[in-house]
């Protein structure tokens, strides 16, 4: 079918006007209140990690039996004097080499120079999310040759309740969705002017920009891979299987992306019985399974897990409307472009999220479950409905007309309200193991000369690092080093008497 054209050039000053103003908000949304939300478990990790903290060490030197204090335990949330860049490095091979260390050594030069505090942190990811907007724009104009469906792409994205929430964050994943799209954009370039006869140096100057930016998306999060396997599957389908110049480039491209990236898939294989990512495989009930997945699709337009909860009038009328909106913007742009972009964007969004449900639904587990690992996903629907609405709302009919644009106005202020409810909250579905720990503060903080108990089990470490960062700096902490599966029950701490209050920990029932 034909591409239908949206206006090139001198969009109305109305809705030019409109679209700076959302842009604006969408700013302030990353940026208000920062570090009002509670500092979770993965983001205390970043800290440790970033510090140049092993975990053994953290728990050789606190998990002792000896009462501490939370000033003790914030202090593995900063460097100490001989921590260097290399031990951000190190602490990343020998902890967690299912992250790789771009976006560690990143925010470790940046930590050098504007501080280890919570706002230092989370401003790092905010100004990194910056980057998706003229991505994004960049990719609409690659895919559509329209400056209308890059500004429509752009709005809806910062507001967009994920983005907005990813952006606040001291993890990888702005930095990962902006190299995705960074990679798909050189991509679409590269295959287009191979297409077009580029010559050599072209060609090799094209490809070699994907290649590195594919690299880097390596080096940031290893579901990279999986984004470049269906960059593959587009490439194999647009050219019908055939051998061709841009898939011989592809091929190259990505034979240098993995040479770039073998270093650190060395240390990966060197460390592949680390558990640290076992948790996927445990199953859900389908059921449960399948509510967290649908929740994916509100998460992109609307927060409200945190303020009514799923089984609510509010989600059961909007997930339908949500999913019956990303499944007509898939269809029309099937129907109004090329077999070049809407494959393109189709392999863009199901590719990742495929590699991850068919896995759960074979073998068990939530892999799918997670939002954070579905970046492709949702840039993928909001692509496709900026196109749908960019084509709609100048429509000639005034009914049609007006009727998309009170849907873009509904997804926009959808967005807006549920940003500006998360930024004024202090916890969220996504801070997952620390989604209670400000009303543990808070009971802490009501009592008089309290103890903390914990043991090392299990996530306790890091959500006691986590909790160091609003705990009062003087309260006291007993550690103990044990688990739920090898304790010395015959030796049980000892509680010196002088306390008031005792709060235990996630610990077990025996103990």
């Amino acid at each position: 079918m034909k591409l239908v054209e949206t206006p090139q050039s001198h969009l109305p000053f109305k809705l030019r006007l409109f679209f700076i103003v959302v842009l604006i908000l969408g700013i302030v949304l990353r940026f208000y209140n920062i570090d009002g939300q509670v500092y979770w478990h993965d983001e205390a990790l970043t800290s440790s990690r970033v510090s140049g903290y092993l975990k053994q060490e953290i728990q050789d030197e606190i998990f002792t039996g000896e009462i501490i204090h939370v000033r003790d335990l914030l202090s593995y949330q900063r460097p100490r004097e001989g921590k260097r860049l290399w031990d951000t490095v190190r602490v990343l091979a020998i902890d967690a080499s299912e992250h790789p260390p771009l976006y560690y050594v990143l925010l470790r030069l940046w930590c050098n120079v504007f501080g280890f505090s919570i706002t230092a942190i989370r401003s790092f990811s905010a100004l990194i999310s910056l980057l998706i907007f003229p991505c994004l724009y960049w990719l609409c104009w690659e895919l559509f040759r329209s400056p209308l469906t890059g500004w429509m792409a752009m709005a809806i994205a910062s507001v967009s309740p994920y983005f907005v929430i990813y952006a606040r964050e001291a993890r990888q994943y702005s930095l990962w969705t902006a190299l995705i799209l960074l990679s798909n954009i050189l991509l679409f370039r590269a295959i287009h002017r191979t297409k077009a006869g580029e010559n050599l140096r072209g060609n090799l100057v094209n490809w070699g920009g994907y290649a590195i930016a594919s690299a880097l998306g390596f080096y940031t999060f290893l579901f990279s891979g999986m984004v470049a396997i269906g960059q593959g599957i587009y490439l194999v389908l647009i050219e019908k299987f055939r051998s061709t110049r841009s898939l011989y480039f592809y091929l190259l491209s990505s034979l240098v992306s993995v040479l770039l990236f073998s270093p650190w898939i060395l240390v990966i294989l060197s460390h592949l019985s680390q558990p640290s990512v076992s948790w996927t495989a445990v199953p859900l009930p389908f059921a449960i399974w399948l509510r967290l997945l649908a929740m994916h699709f509100s998460r992109a337009f609307i927060f409200i897990d945190r303020i009514l909860g799923f089984n609510t009038f509010v989600n059961y009328i909007t997930l339908p409307f949500i999913f019956l909106l990303a499944f007509y913007s898939f269809y029309f742009l099937y129907r109004h472009t090329p077999a070049k972009v809407w494959l393109f964007v189709v392999t863009l969004t199901l590719t990742l999220p495929l590699f991850l449900i068919l896995p759960d639904l074979i073998l068990g587990g939530q892999r799918a479950t997670s939002s954070r690992y579905l970046v492709p996903l949702y840039l993928g629907i909001q692509i496709a409905i900026a196109y749908l609405l960019s084509v709609q709302i100048l429509h000639p009919s005034f009914w049609k007309k007006l009727f998309w644009q009170s849907v873009t106005l509904l997804i926009i202020t959808s967005g807006l309200i549920s940003g500006f409810i998360y930024v004024n909250s202090d916890t969220s579905w996504n801070k997952i193991l620390s989604f209670n720990n400000p009303q543990i503060v808070e009971a802490i903080a009501n009592s008089e000369n309290p103890l903390l108990i914990t043991t090392a089990f299990g996530f306790n470490g890091g959500n006691t690092l986590a909790l160091s960062h609003t705990l009062d700096p003087d309260l006291n902490l007993l550690f103990i080093k044990n688990s739920r599966v090898q304790a010395d029950w015959k030796n049980p701490p000892n509680i010196p008497e002088i306390f008031n209050d005792i709060y235990f920990l996630n610990i077990s029932d025996r103990l």
